[in-house]
């Protein structure tokens, strides 16, 4: 995750102190050490670290503080109870990025896995428990000063919840959204849900729940819900499992906005498909909204005899009349193979988006990945950049990104470095670096104390 001058980076699977799959997370600040340099301000542990807790399987940042998941960790003694840690830069001095805070379930239970997923806005975090069936809201002074207390439990409401709420999870100032994608909506398995919360809902810092999204064509295994984003009153939500035309697994994405229908009844606006839909393309498996633009990734993994490269497509509200958000582009890279998986994580800034493909092959070398940044003039959206590793080898997979500005992170968890396997790292790429539109690698940034198969990156 990346937010302005620092970036965050997990590695759930460190031995951190000689304790397995403890984990860990790192701390990078742009120019630390030379202009362009992306410098390892600070490695981030758990004050309280234990045997595969994998602290680092979610990573969220805003500003000045950041949120660590720790899925498996054993909350007040309680198996796979989960936890998640809050880190502030200068708590304890200059760019020290101490823990002020931890997390847990008030409710702590067994399996709850509270930590699966993590959101930070402001002085707000969301955490998802999707062993629990529930997801959790933070605040930042609550009840005073760095305290972080629980103020919500957020709970579906309504028939046929199921299991795996919390599995995906956003939030965007007063709103948050909780992907739900085994729900069984009137019986349906599989087909999905998404719930969305309101802060003072039922009472300030209530947190009630405003609705409960469907998609108007619900199905089985749709798996609606499995990516969800939000941007002001616009929420977008993936359904990769969609089956269209008797096609299985083609995939979808539904936009609902805050007031259609009603006040705050987000009712649906449209169905998102792909302008070429394909058995097995799993659209949506990833979306991402900015401002009045959705890109949805399509990485076309596990389709019987073969997979095809994958490709990511973007919408655009207006594009076919007043929120008809219609179909912009089809974007794919300038060289690919059948199982790139172009599209498995996508992300956008401003007037760009950079698409992950974890599989590619540049260079011949199978799987050491590729990220693959488009820039919009007009209505076009055209390659500008082609992000690869430079001391890449097989089995790399880089290809997990994030964007802020003009400044890419992409995460290469199984990358090979100072002879340790599968240590993994993550490289920095800044616009115009070497040129206009280059997006050139200023950077790349691993753990200053590498282990075997700590996945750094993921």
């Amino acid at each position: 995750a990346i937010s302005g001058d620092i970036a965050i980076v997990g590695a759930e699977d460190e031995d951190n102190g000689g304790i397995g799959n403890s984990g860990a997370a790192y701390i990078f600040r742009r120019d630390l050490g030379g202009a362009g340099t992306w410098g390892q301000v600070v490695k981030l542990t758990p004050s309280d670290p234990a045997l595969i807790d994998r602290f680092g399987t979610s990573v969220s940042i805003d500003g000045d503080t950041a949120v660590v998941g720790a899925l498996y960790h054993a909350s007040g003694g309680i198996y796979d109870a989960g936890a998640a840690y809050v880190f502030r830069r200068n708590q304890g001095g200059a760019d020290t990025w101490g823990q002020v805070a931890k997390l847990s379930a008030s409710d702590a239970a067994e399996r709850m896995n509270f930590g699966y997923s993590v959101s930070i806005n402001g002085d707000t975090i969301i955490v998802g428990a999707p062993g629990g069936t529930a997801a959790y809201i933070f605040m930042r002074n609550h009840p005073s000063g760095d305290a972080w207390g629980e103020v919500a439990k957020l709970t579906p409401t309504g028939p046929d919840p199921g299991g795996g709420f919390g599995l995906s999870v956003a939030l965007s100032g007063d709103t948050a959204v909780v992907g739900c994608e085994t729900n069984a909506p009137g019986g349906l398995l599989n087909a999905g849900a998404a719930y969305i919360f309101h802060r003072n809902l039922g009472g300030g810092d209530n947190w009630g729940q405003v609705n409960k999204l469907t998609a108007s064509d619900v199905e089985v295994e749709d798996r609606f819900g499995n990516s969800v984003a939000i941007s002001g009153d616009t929420i977008v939500v993936g359904a990769y499992g969609d089956r269209l035309a008797e096609m299985y697994w083609v995939g979808s994405a539904y936009v609902f906005a805050r007031n259609q229908g009603g006040a705050d009844a987000w009712g649906e606006l449209t169905k998102l498909t792909a302008s070429d839909p394909k058995e097995y393309d799993r659209f949506a498996f990833s979306v991402a909204i900015i401002g009045e633009t959705v890109v949805a990734g399509s990485f076309a993994g596990l389709a019987p005899g073969g997979d095809s490269p994958g490709a990511a497509y973007v919408f655009d509200r207006n594009q076919g009349g007043s929120d008809s958000w219609g179909q912009v582009s089809k974007v794919a890279p300038s060289s690919s193979r059948n199982g790139d998986r172009f599209g498995f994580s996508v992300a956008l800034s401003g007037d760009h988006l950079v698409a992950g493909a974890s599989r590619a092959a540049p260079g011949g070398t199978s799987a050491t990945g590729a990220a693959f940044v488009f820039h919009r003039t007009g209505d076009t959206w055209s390659e500008v950049a082609k992000p690869v590793a430079p001391d890449a080898s097989s089995s790399d997979t880089l290809g997990v990104v994030a964007m802020d500005g003009d400044v890419l992170v992409a995460g290469s968890p199984g990358d090979d470095h100072s002879a340790v396997g599968n240590a993994g790292s993550a490289y920095v790429y800044e616009r115009n670096q070497g040129g206009a539109e280059n997006w050139g690698l200023v950077t790349k940034i691993f753990a200053a104390d590498p282990s075997d198969d700590a996945a750094f990156g993921t």
